[in-house]
């Protein structure tokens, strides 16, 4: 049995394209919901496991609450976009390395290379930083969760891109789905995964700091498309200056690579 449904090349491009307003955005991240919704102070208030598990559980389960928030959660910047980059990456090591200890943390939400701040992590008052990178966050995922937040849907794959409009303060998002075989995506996790752990180790750290890379787990949709990821990681990484390096691979799980 076959279709007769047919789109022509207006209705394709309309499917994949959406016109964003600047002050719309500004609008959202200004509203007393995004102002009272999470702080800058909360982020970087320190918390011991426990409290750390149940403010994140609280946290997620707000910004699933509606539309409304779900928007403020993946438009709007400090502090929700240290939660999405910092908090959430975070998660996956938590329950690893603080279960059990007497450790707090925090997250000090400034221009530094100290994403989190362990304290008492060996139970003799030290302190541990850790350097988080996305290896999948960058211009085009913000514009898929532009797009994802007014569409409500979004190609995983394909190029994307941001076309100022003849309306000031107007700008149009225009994706080029594609399909990628297994492999590719495998392979491009591997290589954006190398190229943020050696593009951090340019920078200069603390002795002894953590790294820990945020990758899009989620495009792995096979257990074996992982495992492979993980093991090319370690074999691939180079020498680094930091202590251990840790790579997220779910929500609540993460691997280590050194």
């Amino acid at each position: 049995m076959t279709s007769d449904i047919r789109f022509d090349e207006r209705e394709i491009e309309e499917f994949n394209s959406v016109e964003i307003k600047k002050k719309d955005i500004q609008k959202i991240c200004e509203s007393d919901l995004a102002t009272n919704s999470l702080t800058i102070k909360e982020l970087s208030s320190p918390r011991s496991y426990d409290e750390f598990i149940e403010w994140y559980e609280r946290k997620i389960e707000l910004f699933s609450e509606s539309e409304e928030i779900r928007k403020i959660a993946r438009l709007c910047g400090s502090p929700y976009k240290e939660f999405y980059e910092e908090v959430m990456p975070f998660r996956a090591l938590v329950d690893e390395i603080m279960k059990g200890t007497d450790a707090t943390v925090r997250f000090p939400c400034s221009n530094t290379n100290k994403d989190v701040i362990l304290h008492n992590l060996d139970g003799e008052g030290s302190t541990q930083f850790i350097e988080i990178v996305s290896s999948g966050l960058n211009k085009e995922e913000r514009l898929r969760m532009e797009m994802l937040s007014y569409k409500g849907h979004v190609s995983g794959f394909g190029k994307i891109d941001k076309h100022n409009t003849t309306q000031k303060g107007e700008y149009r998002i225009v994706a080029n789905p594609e399909m990628k075989l297994r492999v590719d995506i495998e392979n491009g996790s591997i290589s954006n995964v190398i190229k943020r752990i050696v593009a951090k180790n340019n920078k200069k750290y603390n002795p002894c700091t953590w790294l820990l890379v945020s990758m899009q787990y989620g495009a792995l949709v096979r257990e074996e498309s992982l495992r492979r990821v993980v093991s090319e990681v370690k074999k691939r990484a180079p020498s680094t200056q930091f202590s251990r390096i840790y790579l997220v691979t779910e929500a609540h799980s993460c691997a280590r690579i050194q």
